[in-house]
């Protein structure tokens, strides 16, 4: 869904840059999580962290399904087409 998501909002120029952003941010915050759940395993056992990852991920879920913009499904506005040339112009030995 995110990726579709993303294809339907983000405007066909900026989608590689918003992706690589998205990927970024993504694969640079796993090797934080992972550092921070094994001492806090082994402080407070495993139940309690998987059940406070899973309440935060679920809040921060319905969170964003309380904004008005997320609920509408509208594309991502066209870019202003360039001006195309004219037939005259486009033939060979025109003038």
């Amino acid at each position: 869904m995110w990726e579709t998501v993303l294809q339907k909002r983000i405007p066909a120029e900026s989608l590689g840059r918003v992706g690589s952003f998205d990927a970024l941010i993504s694969l640079a915050a796993r090797p934080v999580g992972l550092a921070a759940a094994a001492p806090l395993a082994a402080v407070v056992g495993t139940a309690t962290p998987l059940v406070t990852a899973a309440v935060l991920v679920a809040a921060a879920n319905l969170g964003v399904l309380l904004l008005p913009d997320v609920r509408r499904d509208e594309p991502a506005a066209a870019p202003d087409a360039a001006p195309r040339p004219s037939r005259e112009a486009a033939r060979p030995g025109a003038r």
